[in-house]
């Protein structure tokens, strides 16, 4: 029994002296085992200088500095252009303002005309024009409007105005009365005074007793009656 013993114990001492010199064979040629091990990924490589203090350097030891370079990085600059349209020619927008015209004052003269057909001295307008009233219009009250307006123009003066008495007026005859429409008439002894349409001439006595109601009027105030 003791000589298989013996020959297991050899193999044993073969084997392990064996196993001993592959490890150390390995262990020097500078080879890892690769069996059960797992390869992490390197870092990025980072540049390192190490710069040594010299032993020259008086009083201070050899000292050394390491200066780790770190990844560089780059900025790009982006430069947008923004493009203004500026208007070569500028148009000008005139507006025309009307000015309203201020409407013209008028202020009437009566005068004396002396008419050899009627045998009569009549009152006339500043132009000559006989001088007429409406004889229906006997309670101060306007009559003649619109078309008989037309036919009869009356005597206006403009507002704040007084009519003016030429040579032998007596002026204190004198006066206005509004008529529907608003405007001043011109009166002489409380007459309305209106031309008529029908006279082409200063002198002209065409309107005298037409449709035997206009007539006329005397510098004393009575109309010109037959």
């Amino acid at each position: 029994m003791r000589k298989p013993i013996a020959v297991l114990a050899a193999f044993v001492l073969v084997g392990l002296g064996l196993g001993l010199s592959s490890a150390f064979l390995l262990t020097g040629s500078g080879a890892a085992p690769t069996a059960g091990m797992y390869t992490y990924p390197k870092p990025p490589p980072q540049k390192t200088t190490t710069r040594d203090g010299g032993g020259g350097g008086g009083g201070g030891g050899g000292g050394s500095s390491t200066t780790t370079e770190e990844p560089e990085t780059t900025t790009v600059a982006t430069t947008v252009e923004t493009t203004t349209t500026v208007p070569t020619s500028t148009e000008l927008t005139t507006t025309l303002v009307s000015t309203p015209t201020p409407a013209l004052r008028v202020s009437a003269r009566v005068r004396l005309r002396s008419n050899p057909k009627l045998h009569a001295t009549l009152l006339v307008d500043q132009g000559g024009m006989t001088l007429y009233h409406f004889t229906r219009e006997r309670t101060r009250r306007v009559l003649c409007v619109g078309g008989c307006a037309s036919v009869w123009p009356p005597l206006l003066v403009s507002q704040g105005l007084r009519p003016l008495a030429g040579l032998g007026i007596n002026r204190l005859k004198l006066g206005t009365i509004r008529r529907p429409d608003g405007k001043l008439q011109v009166t002489y002894a409380g007459f309305a005074l209106y031309r008529f349409s029908g006279d082409a001439k200063p002198g002209d006595t065409k309107g005298q007793g037409f449709g035997k109601v206009w007539f006329a009027v005397r510098p004393s105030g009575l109309l010109v009656r037959p």
